[in-house]
């Protein structure tokens, strides 16, 4: 079995993911935890503008196989 989640986030001043949400995925809900939880563990380099650390939104899509 196969799938994917799209996802969205925000890559906070500190390079932390915060404010997760989940665009669509397929199949429903079965693996949107496990892309949830893995995302919750990133972490970026600071992203910055301007010589400014800013907060970005992103967007990913998570593929899965169940094997």
């Amino acid at each position: 079995q196969s799938g994917w989640v799209d996802l969205e986030f925000t890559v906070g001043i500190d390079g932390s993911v915060k404010e997760i949400v989940i665009r669509c995925s397929e199949p429903r809900d079965v693996i949107v935890n496990a892309a949830i939880k893995a995302v919750e563990k990133w972490e970026f380099d600071t992203v910055v503008a301007d010589g400014i650390a800013i907060e970005k939104r992103a967007a990913v899509r998570m593929m899965f196989a169940i094997e």
